[in-house]
């Protein structure tokens, strides 16, 4: 038998209905494959046809859907043996990834393009949290970073629900979406969080998370520490005297010379209340300590803001200095920072404008 190509053709029923058919034609070959004769089959096929023009309509439907999320809608498949692909991908890819579907469309991990765009440093908690969600088919999801050509790093969050085959593969239906802007967003947000509005450097709240972490690093690993408590002198007297926006102005003004008598790194110089504000330094002996607070003091004296309520006749500062080398666990970050209260209440009671230090053992 020798089976000729189907063709489709539109039939009509007695009733005058319509229905879809395919022709088949088999030829029936002798021995030395002479036609000796043919059987005709028609086969009803509409309600296969209905279906595939259905599918074919909701898959147009889906992907104009897609086409203008600002999204990439996917469908990952991975099996028993570790080999994995996107069975599905919208339009969105290019927005996303910028690639086309066909770039990664069936296309094994180890050769897809996409992967090779998702930031190195992430990559190892993706592969953890995907391997997290095979093993208890709980939803995936993930922020991470991809560094696209010519665009730079960009960020994104991917989410998507597992599904477990009956041959034991998986199929994940998700979605991924650029964040980049909600990320800005939220580290502008967070350094508001972590900032005096009024002066610009860090607040309380900030200081004494960024405190506790590294007393509990000097603690484990040994190693010098020392905290400085500055208060502005006769700073209410200053405000009655000037007015509170005159004061603010002084204010900045004031921290702005501090912060230039700090290092980088783990030194932190942060508003602990009021007029009163705090200085970590780290490392630091209490020599070194000493020999920055009396550099502030010095440069507060300098700017020579008048004060007309002053003995000294302008703004002074005073300043207490606590230093510990190899915080042992009888001593807390809060006895470093009172001890340096402490000695700044010496330093004003002994008239102000001076430096008074401290060392814990």
């Amino acid at each position: 038998f020798n089976l000729r190509d189907a063709s489709e053709c539109c039939y009509q029923r007695k009733d005058g209905s319509l229905f879809l058919c395919a022709f088949f034609v088999f030829f029936i070959l002798s021995l030395n494959y002479s036609v000796v004769g043919y059987i005709s089959v028609i086969a009803d096929v509409s309600e296969r046809k209905t279906l595939l023009i259905e599918l074919e309509k909701s898959k147009q439907m889906l992907d104009r859907l897609t086409k203008n999320l600002p999204a990439m809608i996917y469908a990952y498949y991975l099996n028993n043996n570790g080999d994995s692909y996107f069975s599905y991908c919208s339009e969105g890819i290019r927005k996303i990834f910028d690639l086309s579907p066909a770039d990664v469309l069936h296309v094994p991990k180890e050769k897809n393009p996409l992967f090779n765009r998702i930031h190195a440093d992430d990559m190892d908690m993706l592969k953890q949290k995907v391997i997290l969600s095979q093993q208890n088919l709980s939803v995936w999801s993930c922020d991470f970073r991809v560094d696209l050509p010519g665009k730079g790093i960009h960020w994104l969050h991917g989410e998507s629900f597992p599904t477990r085959q009956d041959d034991g593969s998986v199929i994940w239906y998700g979605s991924f979406f650029d964040i980049t802007e909600l990320k800005q967003s939220e580290s502008i947000l967070k350094a508001l969080s972590q900032t005096d509005v009024l002066t610009g450097v860090a607040n309380r709240r900030h200081f004494d998370d960024v405190y506790q972490r590294i007393w509990q690093k000097k603690q484990a690993e040994g190693g010098t520490l020392s905290v400085l408590m500055i208060d502005f002198d006769n700073f209410k007297s200053f405000n009655d005297l000037y007015g509170h926006a005159m004061g603010d102005v002084c204010l900045k003004s004031i921290v702005e010379t501090l912060s230039k008598s700090i290092r980088g790194g783990s030194d932190i110089l942060a508003r602990y209340g009021g007029e009163e504000f705090i200085v970590l330094l780290a490392p630091s002996t209490l020599t070194d300590a000493k020999a920055v607070a009396e550099r502030m003091r010095n440069s507060i004296e300098e700017l020579d803001i008048p004060h007309g309520m002053s003995p000294h006749g302008r703004v002074t500062i005073s300043v207490g200095v606590a230093s510990v080398a190899d915080p042992g666990e009888h001593l807390t970050a809060a006895d470093l920072s009172t001890a340096a209260d402490k000695a700044l209440y010496r330093a004003k009671a002994a008239g102000k404008n001076r430096v008074e230090i401290v060392a814990l053992s």
